[in-house]
């Protein structure tokens, strides 16, 4: 069946690029949850979960410049909690778990966050979208002697924090991010979903 003169137009208005200047996009959807548990010989056993979601109204603005320049930033409201529990030979036993607004914990409660894009350097052609934010982890601030575990060995934020695009991704009407992986012990998963805004929602 043919295609109507009105299907057609509205079909290129969903697809259609936005023009060279500022885009504004809502931020709908955020999602994360990471996992790290890590047993040794010694009788080491340590395991953390990080758990956050959108938490209130969330923007990311994207400037299309000439020559192919671009770049973005948003700040991301999120909400959830962090925890972790290790018990270790020394004899040693460290678990809390520290929610968003936590004031005894703060540096490992999970809290707003900016995404930023820009050009790759590692990948020409490509748009490198990052942010940081609060994920499982077996070392903190907060831990004693007796309880701390090395680092060396946990996804490095390169991996778990950062995603190469094409510059095309962030022309669509709804662009999904997703930040995923899994290694020894280790998984994470980030979803951000955005939706482009019109000038009349602005």
């Amino acid at each position: 069946m043919r295609e109507s003169r009105a299907a057609r137009s509205i079909r290129a208005m969903l697809i259609a690029p936005p023009p060279p200047g500022p885009v504004d996009f809502q931020v709908v959807k955020v999602t994360h949850e990471s996992r790290i548990e890590r047993s040794t010989a010694d009788g080491y056993h340590g395991t953390s979960t990080t758990t956050w979601k959108l938490s209130r109204a969330s923007r990311l603005r994207m400037s299309w410049m000439a020559g192919g320049l671009y770049s973005g930033t948003g700040h991301i409201n999120v909400k959830g909690s962090y925890a972790i529990d290790v018990t270790t030979p020394f004899p040693g036993h460290c678990a809390f778990t520290a929610a968003t607004g936590d004031t005894t914990h703060p540096i490992v409660a999970p809290a707003p966050f900016d995404l930023t894009v820009a050009p790759d350097a590692r990948r020409p052609g490509k748009a490198l979208v990052g942010f940081v934010a609060v994920q499982a982890t077996l070392t903190n601030a907060y831990l004693g002697t007796e309880c701390s575990h090395g680092g060396g060995d946990e996804p490095q934020w390169e991996k778990t924090q950062t995603l190469s695009v094409a510059p095309s991704k962030l022309r669509a009407r709804r662009v999904t991010l997703r930040f995923a992986g899994t290694e020894a012990g280790a998984t994470w998963r980030t979803v951000i979903v955005l939706q482009r805004r019109d000038k009349r929602q602005a």
